[in-house]
């Protein structure tokens, strides 16, 4: 297996190379690391989207290393057909749900009961736009708990903007 091969690869490089430079010798086991992490992911991979929930620093920072690939978070929900924001493809910070998608426009509301408001930058996150579905199957009820009369939808998370952007 791949992984079987990477460690005999660095146990038989560490027993030959015991008295060379640990600097260069740490390079060519980091660079031997990352070729095996390419090749399990195929070898060709050059995007890797994430949603659902954000990525720990730890695993952001190590995909974005290790896979050689560019790697992009994104908020939505499946009220909004995924995809609301997400990163810039060429952004290395993270912490952020990035930039509207060009289909939305995305505002905050107050949360009082949580001492949340829109003027301090933190609250609800509310979305609008084309890809906003327009209420649940056969529940009126619910759709009106969650859509108000401007048509925003109500996502109940809460967000903060970063000054990234």
């Amino acid at each position: 297996s791949s992984q079987q091969h990477l460690s005999t690869t660095v146990l038989s490089a560490n027993e030959s190379d015991a008295n060379t430079d640990p600097v260069a010798h740490q390079k060519a086991l980091n660079a031997l690391l990352i070729q095996q992490v390419q090749k399990s992911l195929g070898g060709r991979v050059k995007l890797i989207w994430t949603g659902a929930a954000p990525l720990s620093l730890t695993v952001l920072q190590f995909l974005r290393h290790a896979s050689g690939a560019h790697v992009i978070e994104g908020y939505g929900q499946t009220e909004c057909s995924g995809l609301s924001t997400c990163q810039l493809l060429r952004d290395p910070s993270v912490g952020h749900i990035g930039v509207p998608a060009h289909c939305n426009m995305i505002k905050l509301v107050d949360v009082p009961d949580m001492q949340y408001f829109a003027k301090d930058n933190v609250g609800e996150i509310c979305i609008k736009g084309p890809n906003v579905f327009k209420g649940y199957y056969r529940d009126e009820e619910k759709a009106r708990e969650v859509i108000d009369r401007g048509g925003w939808l109500h996502t109940g998370d809460i967000d903060w903007p970063t000054s990234n952007y």
